[in-house]
């Protein structure tokens, strides 16, 4: 491995960057998640409470 060349620079760009969007990705799906998660809860909580 001697000098490194623009190709392998641009190489490690993209896997970085393809990195970091599924990071975000699986951060933005547990964010759903968990919404999703809080309105099921709040609505049993008022059905509860209709009763």
């Amino acid at each position: 491995m001697g000098a490194r060349t623009w190709k392998d620079r641009l190489g490690e760009a993209l896997c970085l960057v393809a990195l970091i969007l599924m990071v975000l990705l699986c951060v933005w799906m547990g964010m759903q998640a968990l919404d999703r998660q809080a309105e099921i809860a709040v609505e049993r909580h008022e059905r509860n409470h209709v009763r």
